[in-house]
């Protein structure tokens, strides 16, 4: 890992995903289904680079579970887009059967 990720180049990365996510948190209240997606992804991707980042300063992941974190985080974002999603889909076509399993 340490031969694909610089890690001035991880740390600019992780600080910038954490403005994102200020900024979602900040600007909530304007839209408050997008930025809580903007939110969680920043979250999602932030954990990443600070797992790579604990991984080439350290050799080793301190952070106890990311994988649960990210899942979690992910989780919230993916049931955001899924749930518009089939918002639009429902006003193209409003006699459409949906089936879920």
């Amino acid at each position: 890992m340490k031969d694909k990720f610089d890690l001035i180049a991880i740390k600019e990365i992780r600080s910038q995903l954490e403005w994102i996510q200020a900024k979602a948190i900040q600007h909530y209240h304007d839209d408050p289904e997008a930025f809580d997606t903007i939110d969680h992804l920043a979250r999602v991707a932030g954990m990443f680079a600070s797992v790579t980042e604990q991984y080439i300063e350290n050799d080793y992941i301190e952070t106890g579970n990311p994988q649960n974190y990210i899942r979690a985080k992910l989780s919230t974002a993916y049931d955001n887009v899924k749930s518009y999603n089939d918002e639009k889909n429902k006003q193209k076509n409003p006699n459409a059967i949906t089936w879920e399993l």
